[in-house]
């Protein structure tokens, strides 16, 4: 039974007097990526809450993303979703195959180190799966476009957003989570501050096929670095290709990223993926997407009774093709912790435990970032001063 709730036919003029419906859920969750979708199945899987999940439809005509490492079959499982998930049309990804700078081509494989195989996902269509999964769970999807007040008041979190029809519904909750991702968006109206500590972007096309010099190298996952960034390169279903860049925002706009003859002709002067995947560019390509790439956090990242979660409490680099992942992991643990405050058996609502959860995994991540930029031949290469991976910047 789907639990979506109905567009209403109102008028985008909504009279002052008319009455608002109102959705009541002991949890309400802003943001239907896989963050939220996970911590409203993690709760629902455990009969511990109602959800309402709210969701913003993106508006590019695609998302990036598509990379699932091995160890999500142990997340998806936990979640009762596996076998769906072994129903979707992805394809098989043995690891990555990179080629830093002057350096040899180097085969990164899954297998090598025991872990099986991942996944080459569409990404749209992979996150639209698992808010089904939470809809399927008894979850209430309600799809919008802004919230227009959040307040708190008598131990309610009190919500009115605007449909993607223009009516308005107020909700009531007694735990918030914001899943909104980079941008944070309940966080940061609750006093929570970013910390931004670069502004990598990737820039990204999406092919309608390529050509590939052999079946094997559809297996992986491309990397090439150069002086100004990096490149990734993918197979995703439904026979399209994806290619991105990721650099600092200005030394994208430096290059004319956005161009997608001067993306193509970039591509081309690399030494190595262009021998494995040939871009079939004769489609209708109008312009190359951009999507946020930073490493950010939050400075408080829990309080009473709320809670960030993926992206929104922490984003990391994408080198590390952690992001659906550890987005899922806070799913869980969030629900988790909402499972003993809901059931007393935990007397912090501010959610320490996982606060300190997610300060012990940013600052493992940060060591991890930091080495790799000063120590590996990104340090090397990358001009001071013009990329997220200049010196100044990871001290």
């Amino acid at each position: 039974r789907s639990m979506v709730k109905p567009a209403m036919s109102r008028s985008p003029e909504p009279s002052k007097h008319r009455s608002i419906p109102l959705t009541k859920a002991k949890v309400t969750v802003v943001g239907g990526g896989p963050a939220g979708s996970a911590t409203a199945l993690a709760l629902l899987k455990n009969k511990a809450a109602s959800v309402t999940l709210l969701h913003k439809p993106i508006s590019k005509p695609f998302t990036i993303g598509e990379s699932l490492a091995p160890n999500a079959c142990q997340q998806l499982s936990f979640l009762e979703v596996h076998d769906s998930f072994k129903r979707l049309n992805s394809l098989i990804c043995h690891g990555t195959y990179a080629k830093w700078f002057d350096g040899p081509p180097v085969y990164n494989d899954y297998m090598s180190k025991g872990l099986g195989y991942g996944w080459h996902l569409d990404r749209a269509s992979f996150d639209n799966w698992l808010r089904q999964q939470a809809v399927e769970a008894g979850a209430e999807l309600l799809c919008i476009r802004n919230i227009n007040k959040l307040q708190k008041h008598n131990d309610a979190w009190n919500l009115s957003v605007t449909d993607t029809v223009c009516a308005e519904t107020d909700i009531s909750s007694d735990i918030l989570i914001d899943a909104s991702g980079r941008k944070a968006a309940v966080a940061t109206r609750l006093g929570a501050k970013k910390k931004v500590l670069d502004h990598l972007t990737a820039f990204a096309l999406r092919l309608p096929s390529s050509m590939f010099s052999s079946s094997a190298a559809k297996a992986y996952s491309l990397v090439e670095a150069t002086q100004f960034g990096w490149w990734y390169c993918a197979p995703v279903p439904n026979k399209h290709t994806v290619i991105s860049f990721q650099t600092e925002a200005d030394v994208g706009r430096e290059l004319n990223l956005r161009n997608p003859e001067q993306f193509l002709s970039l591509y081309a002067a690399n030494t190595l993926m262009p021998k494995i995947v040939d871009p079939d560019a004769t489609g209708d390509i109008r312009r190359v997407e951009t999507f946020a790439a930073s490493t950010q956090f939050l400075d408080c990242c829990t309080g009473n009774n709320w809670m960030a979660v993926g992206d929104a409490a922490l984003a990391m680099d994408p080198l590390t093709s952690s992001g659906i992942v550890s987005a899922l992991d806070d799913g869980i643990y969030a629900a988790q912790a909402i499972c003993k405050v809901l059931g007393k058996s935990s007397a912090d609502p501010e959610f320490s435990d996982y606060r300190r959860r997610i300060d012990r995994a940013r600052n493992i991540y940060l060591t991890q970032r930091n080495w790799f930029y000063k120590n590996s031949l990104m340090t090397r290469h990358f001009d001071k001063g013009q990329s997220s991976f200049s010196q100044n910047q990871v001290n």
